[in-house]
């Protein structure tokens, strides 16, 4: 069967078109068909003016069409389509959703913080074992990061802090926020023992990316913490020009760097797995399991899988 899975994040909008099959194990094996991202940082406008600015509203509208597009070229046989923590502390988010609906047909639902840490924590892994591990899952994004303990591959507690990206760089996160964590963090690590971190994040990807790992290799603590030092020692533009990293990249790695080390630190962990895992991979998993539930047959899949990314300045 082909699905499709679509994030309304706070810094991106990404789509997610995946066909899936029966794996030997029993589990389903996604395959990506398509993936498009684009940097629409609707969090700037949720964030700073708790409204989204009509410019953006509007080209969220086209870019949801265009998935719409997509999704009626590759026949795809479902659909979840979320936004997470922009929309939902924008005044305006129903009018949006509603002018989506409208304007593309597809629903948009927004989801609580703790059901995001709930959806990414859950994602289909070809490394399943990693998360019989007590751990602690760690998503940054770009207006809150989730985080999920659990014991035994069971989720025992998921909470969601207003830690994001976008909020540091604009300065709109208070040291209470910083101590919610920490005490969150703290409670948690007191209870378990041989407790490790997962990580989830395109910026703790870039940084896993960076150092040459396979998914199966975590990283070590001080080896984020010398990144941290380098990405501080460079301004911005140098981050572009010299570290090579996308604009859009190169500003929130830093505040993003600093979470996943404070996380860390307070939860005691020295090494962190980088397991390829998202809310758009959570979103698969639970519309396969759906129509799997409902006895949905398989369709053929296309052949020639590609990817697109898409910048908008």
């Amino acid at each position: 069967m082909i699905l499709a899975a679509i994030d309304v994040g706070s810094t991106a909008t990404r789509l997610l078109l995946s066909s899936v099959e029966q794996a030997a194990g029993g589990g389903p094996a996604f395959s990506q068909i398509v993936y498009v991202r684009l940097p629409l940082r609707l969090g700037e406008d949720a964030f700073l003016r708790q409204a989204i600015s009509p410019l953006r509203a509007e080209k969220l509208c086209h870019f949801m069409q265009a998935f719409q597009n997509l999704l009626q070229a590759y026949r795809v046989d479902g659909y979840m389509a979320c936004a997470t923590s922009a929309l939902r502390e924008a005044r305006n988010a129903p009018e949006i959703v509603e002018k989506v609906r409208a304007r593309s047909g597809i629903d948009l639902e927004i989801i609580s913080g703790q059901r995001e840490a709930e959806i990414i924590s859950s994602s289909y892994l070809e490394n399943r074992e990693l998360f019989q591990k007590n751990h602690i899952f760690v998503d940054v994004g770009g207006g809150s990061t989730e985080i999920t303990v659990s014991l035994n591959g069971q989720g025992v507690s998921s909470r969601s802090f207003p830690l994001g990206t976008l909020r540091l760089l604009n300065r709109q996160v208070s040291p209470g926020d910083w101590d919610a964590l920490k005490d969150f963090l703290k409670a948690q690590a007191a209870r378990y023992t041989s407790i490790v971190a997962i990580g989830s994040g395109g910026n703790i990807r870039k940084i896993h990316s960076l150092y040459k790992k396979s998914i199966l290799q975590p990283l070590q603590r001080h080896e984020i913490d010398g990144y941290y030092k380098i990405l501080k020692s460079y301004s911005l533009a140098d981050r572009i020009l010299k570290l090579k990293l996308k604009p859009e990249r190169a500003d929130v790695i830093l505040p993003a760097t600093r979470v996943y080390l404070s996380a860390m630190t307070w939860a005691g962990v020295n090494t962190i797995y980088v397991p390829r895992v998202s809310l758009r991979d959570g979103l698969l998993n639970i519309l396969y399991q759906r129509r799997i539930a409902a006895g949905a047959p398989e369709t053929e899949a296309p052949s020639t899988p590609y990817e697109v990314e898409a910048y908008v300045h």
